[in-house]
């Protein structure tokens, strides 16, 4: 009895090349369920003695519900002659 062609185990040589088709969809149906975390807070970097950066994450409210997270910023360098901060209410405008 011959088996049809199909049925018949790829050398393992295949499979290294059929693996990413099969990984990619498993993959995918997978990502959709996945949470990622709360960055909301306040998160700051240091340079040296003299310069900084820093911003405010938190929760979007209903006024930009079309986002996940709104901030402001602000970067502080050369003992404060060079700074670049928010003017407006908010800068950082973050989807997921």
């Amino acid at each position: 009895m011959k088996i049809p062609s199909h049925l018949v185990f790829l050398p393992l040589k295949g499979i290294k090349i059929k693996l990413p088709i099969f990984i990619i969809p498993v993959f995918v149906i997978f990502s959709g369920k996945c949470y990622s975390q709360d960055i909301s807070g306040s998160w700051r970097w240091f340079e040296k003695e003299d310069q900084s950066f820093v911003i405010y994450l938190e929760k979007a409210t209903s006024e930009f519900s079309e986002f996940d997270f709104i901030g402001t910023h602000c970067g502080v360098a050369f003992n404060g002659d060079r700074m670049d901060c928010t003017d407006e209410s908010y800068s950082i405008f973050l989807k997921k």
